[in-house]
């Protein structure tokens, strides 16, 4: 057996020398780090590795391995391209005339299953993607829309006549489709056509919705615009008669604006109050959240309106929410017989395709809108080209003139006491 033993600054250079002086048959006895004496010459130099290996010289060869023939190589992509596409193997030289024909297949392919792909959206009733086959500018048009929360569908519904229309093939700017686009809009939404504020004939309006859509503040907005705007009185009356909190924020308002209040538990008693109160010219009616568990109130409210047909059944809702959840809350108020679309938290809202959505899928009319929680203010009519400038590009609604000069008024010292309203 031959031992030798070194001292070496890592394993790697060892190992190295080992199988240099031993072979690769040697074996590695020992390891052992040896600390350098310090000094102020090799104070930073690291430790030294003492290796002992041997060999034993009277061992036998190892035989040598038998010859193994090399793998035949794997077959690569483009083989496996070439014997799905039913194309023989060509030599290397003619494969260059090989390309053009598996080209041309591809081309085959890729046109049916574009076919088979029209097919299919054609046939299915669900959701149809939009496809980036858009010219410009009404590429920039349709991102815009979708980016509003408008689906698929309804923006390929809205876009391609236009696009198709041969009086657009003038049409080469963003600002010039946009205009389309917003006159398409215009023609299709459509408002409560009562003048604004409400009329001096006797007017009855219940206000349904969600919970913390906001009823009980757009209720005292528009009495307080009735009030001061019209000179003219209003009744305010609650189906909340288990829910104080709301109660007494209404009767607060009607306090202020020296309205009468009336509370009613059931939809019996509020249309006795609709008759005591039948000289009014307004009566504004708050109810309380309504869910599709709550069967009792929904039952109440098919009782008022069935006692009140003439009453303006007002949905309150709010474009922030999700569109399948407003859906699902007018599937539920279907019995109340809502004739109105009263949208509120319009300053929440990051997008309002929502609003385009559903007054298209319900096709009931819009009467107000609220873009904030200030009592008076933050009210308006909407109109057809402020819903349509909502969607291509203006972030706020414009505000109204009558609601502005309305909160002019409000702070005259003769008037009403802001301080009170918002307290």
């Amino acid at each position: 057996m031959k031992i030798k033993t070194y001292q070496v600054a890592s394993m790697r250079e060892a190992i190295e020398a080992i199988k240099r002086d031993l072979g690769s048959e040697a074996v590695i006895l020992s390891t052992k780090e040896l600390r350098r004496r310090r000094s102020w010459f090799n104070r930073s130099e690291p430790p030294i590795i003492e290796v002992t290996a041997a060999v034993d010289e009277t061992s036998e060869p190892a035989p040598p391995e038998p010859f193994r023939p090399a793998p035949a190589p794997r077959p690569t992509f483009q083989h496996l391209l070439d014997q799905r596409l039913g194309i023989p193997p060509t030599p290397t030289a003619a494969r260059g005339s090989a390309i053009g024909a598996r080209q041309r297949h591809l081309a085959r392919v890729r046109r049916e299953l574009h076919s088979l792909y029209d097919t299919l959206e054609q046939d299915s009733p669900g959701e149809r993607p939009v496809k980036t086959v858009w010219p410009f500018p009404w590429s920039s048009i349709v991102r815009s829309l979708i980016g509003q929360g408008l689906s698929a569908s309804t923006v390929e519904d809205l876009v391609r006549p236009l696009v198709a229309d041969p009086l657009s093939r003038d049409v080469h700017t963003v600002e010039a489709a946009r205009s389309l686009v917003r006159q398409t809009l215009t023609k299709q939404v459509t408002v409560d056509e009562l003048p604004w504020p409400a009329t001096r004939i006797r007017k009855v309006m219940l206000l349904v919705g969600t919970s913390g859509v906001g009823k009980t503040t757009t209720i005292a907005k528009l009495a307080t615009q009735y009030r001061v705007y019209e000179k003219r009185s209003a009744v305010l009356l609650s189906l909340h008669g288990y829910r104080p909190v709301a109660v007494e924020q209404l009767r607060h308002y009607a306090k202020v604006l020296g309205l009468p209040f009336a509370v009613g538990t059931s939809g019996r008693q509020l249309l006795d109050l609709l008759k005591r109160y039948a000289a009014a010219p307004l009566v504004l009616i708050d109810t309380p959240g309504v869910s599709p568990a709550d069967g009792r109130l929904l039952t109440e409210l098919a009782v008022l309106k069935e006692g009140a047909p003439e009453s303006e059944t007002h949905w309150v809702a709010s474009p922030a929410t999700r569109e399948p959840e407003l859906l699902a809350t007018f599937a539920c108020l279907s019995r109340v017989r809502l004739t109105r679309l009263l949208w509120t938290k319009l300053d929440e809202a990051q997008q309002f395709g929502t609003m385009y959505e559903v007054h298209r899928r319900t096709g009931l009319p819009l009467s107000y809108w609220c873009n904030g929680p200030q009592v008076p203010g933050d009210l308006a009519r909407p109109s057809p080209l402020r819903v349509a400038n909502l969607l291509v590009g203006a972030r706020e609604p414009a505000s109204d003139a009558r609601c502005e000069a309305l909160t002019r008024n409000i702070l005259a010292p003769d008037e009403i006491p802001v301080a009170s309203l918002t307290a």
